[in-house]
């Protein structure tokens, strides 16, 4: 999660420089700029949940019923039930 604290903090400085410098920065560059950080954030979310399921993959931890990965951030196998079909992989 540490993307999105450099985001918001990229944001606050963009922002701030605004303030410092006195100066009005038109809306549609504001808007330009937001649209671009909204989409970078979830590009960098798409990627980390990419990365865990080939992680998943490498190391075998797959479910033998769906094919899918047993491993989710939300969601750990901790009473043997696949997160993604429900059934027992014990």
């Amino acid at each position: 999660m540490a993307f999105l604290g450099a985001a918001s903090v990229a944001f606050l400085v963009f922002i701030g420089m605004q303030k410092i410098l006195l100066v009005r920065i038109p809306r549609a560059s504001v808007l330009l700029f937001l649209g671009a950080l909204i989409i970078s954030e979830a590009y960098a979310i798409y990627r980390t949940i990419q990365h865990d399921n080939e992680m998943c993959r490498d190391l075998g931890f797959m479910c033998p019923f769906c094919h899918q990965p047993l491993y989710e951030a939300r969601a750990l196998v901790w009473n043997t039930l696949c997160p993604k079909c429900g059934q027992d992989v014990a």
